[in-house]
């Protein structure tokens, strides 16, 4: 065996590693983005429902 061979599985581990911390962030940034903007569309809805915005 070369010392090539431990360096590039060492590469190779190293890019799994990224791509997944990379993959989990977008997930949690996706999951942060969606629960904001349920938030925000249930508590206008509240709002709404309470104040009667819509009726004229």
């Amino acid at each position: 065996m070369t010392a090539v061979a431990p360096t590039l599985t060492l590469f190779e581990a190293l890019r799994q590693y990224k791509q997944k911390y990379y993959t989990n962030q977008l997930l949690k940034g996706l999951l942060i983005a969606s629960a904001i903007l349920l938030s925000t569309y249930i508590s206008f809805n509240f709002l709404e429902y309470l104040g009667r915005f819509g009726s004229g």
